[in-house]
């Protein structure tokens, strides 16, 4: 609970200090967890847990590939490289990608918004018209607000294909109890009258969780509005924004649960 995402470069200096690394391997296909460092002979090692090969192998500076474990990693361009299978090792080829790491907070635990979005691509706006999400004028997604992060949801498990379904997470990892503008838009290509579901979840800073579900359908080129309002007291609402000129309004179908219940 008062655990923070933070970003990094430096890998090895991020293991010394303790905190485990999220890492996304040269493909971009998987992630693996780099769990800690050992330097021997002048060579650093990195531990790394992969869940993706159900195995975990250590990352060396030196040796050849090899039909078994363990990894190689050379010192420039820095190439990790599995030889289990060529497929494999051509996965591990190239410089890991650093993700992030969970850090002990500075101070106290702030809430926390996380939306989730079915068929259709969002954008949220703050106060300050900070955006995170999807932007229609670029076609590129947008991280304006701090400690958020936009992303595709779906999990596809070893060997599997993904789906083909548009999944979208939107995660602010904290002050999250706030007012924004949520916006919702149908894909580029999608058919008309896109059907959609959208559920907000929000953690306060006593880890008590307030759910909300909105649905509907979208139209090709339409831009739907709501505001979202996430309260301090543990309620979270989604509202059509139907009366703001310009703008379509709000889904058919809005499903509220608050916990804990708030009684007025």
């Amino acid at each position: 609970m008062r655990l923070k995402w933070q970003t990094t470069g430096d890998t090895d200096g991020v293991l010394g200090q303790g905190y485990p690394v999220l890492m996304q391997v040269a493909d971009g296909k998987h992630w693996v967890l780099a769990t800690g460092t050992v330097v021997a002979g002048g060579v650093t090692t990195q531990s790394i847990a992969d869940p993706w090969h159900s195995y975990q192998c250590t990352v060396t500076a030196e040796g050849p590939v090899r039909s078994a474990l363990p990894c190689t990693q050379s010192t420039t361009p820095l190439p990790l490289q599995h030889a289990t299978t060529a497929v494999e090792e051509g996965q591990y080829r190239g410089k890991p990608f650093p993700f992030r790491y969970l850090a002990p907070r500075a101070g106290a635990r702030t809430p926390s918004l996380q939306i989730n979005a079915r068929h259709v691509e969002i954008l949220l706006v703050d106060e300050q018209w900070r955006r995170t999400g999807f932007d229609p004028a670029s076609g590129q997604t947008v991280a304006g607000i701090p400690n958020s992060s936009y992303h595709n949801g779906e999990i596809v498990p070893p060997g599997g294909q993904p789906s083909g379904e548009l999944q979208r997470v939107l995660f602010l990892a904290e002050n999250g109890a706030r007012v924004f503008s949520l916006r919702v838009f149908s894909p580029p290509g999608a058919a008309a009258g896109t059907p959609f579901e959208v559920t907000l979840t929000g953690l306060d800073a006593q880890g008590n969780l307030a759910k909300v579900t909105g649905s509907g359908r979208v139209a090709a080129g339409q831009v739907l509005r709501y505001v979202v309002e996430y309260r301090e007291d543990g309620t979270l609402k989604l509202t059509p924004a139907s009366d703001t000129p310009g703008e379509p309004g709000g889904p058919g179908n809005i499903d509220a649960d608050y916990l804990p219940l708030i009684h007025r």
